[in-house]
């Protein structure tokens, strides 16, 4: 499978892990709740870009220094957010395993995710960009049936 990730373990160290965390976790007030619409789309709790930029200019301040270069090393070229500032930066929290994204596009070629808890062992999964270039058809009129995307090859870390 042609390169579609980079996996960085240890990213952040143990205590800009504890600094981020301890941030998040004193501010639950900021989440909002997303339910899916008719059931079928993702269910976590979230706090938006102008609310990350508003109240927790840390977390901003870290995508900016950290994130943000590493994503240009990756891409091999500079790269802009997101137009939409509420969509540019999330911090997203899933109750339960089952409440996390389906398989799903995201809206721009290039995106970070950094992880500060996975207590219930959740996992991302990547598929080539090829392959993204085909399936993209059929995500969305096959999105209730998730497992069918399954059987595709892909790239698994949790």
């Amino acid at each position: 499978m042609q390169q579609a990730y980079r996996h960085i373990p240890g990213f952040l160290s143990a205590e800009e892990l504890d600094r981020l965390a301890g941030l998040v976790e004193a501010r639950q007030d900021l989440f909002a709740s997303t339910q899916g619409r008719g059931g079928l789309g993702p269910r976590y709790r979230v706090i938006d870009g102008d609310r990350i930029r508003e109240r927790l200019p840390e977390i901003e301040s870290f995508g900016r220094r950290r994130v943000h270069p590493e994503m240009e090393s990756f891409a091999g070229e500079p790269l802009e957010p997101l137009g939409s500032s509420r969509r540019s930066m999330r911090v997203q929290a899933y109750e339960r395993r089952d409440h996390g994204f389906r398989w799903h596009l995201d809206g721009h070629r290039y995106v970070a995710l950094v992880t500060l808890k996975n207590s219930n062992r959740g996992q991302t999964q990547f598929i080539s960009p090829g392959l993204t270039r085909f399936l993209r058809f059929l995500l969305y009129p096959l999105y209730a049936f998730p497992q069918v995307f399954s059987i595709f090859p892909r790239a698994t870390v949790t």
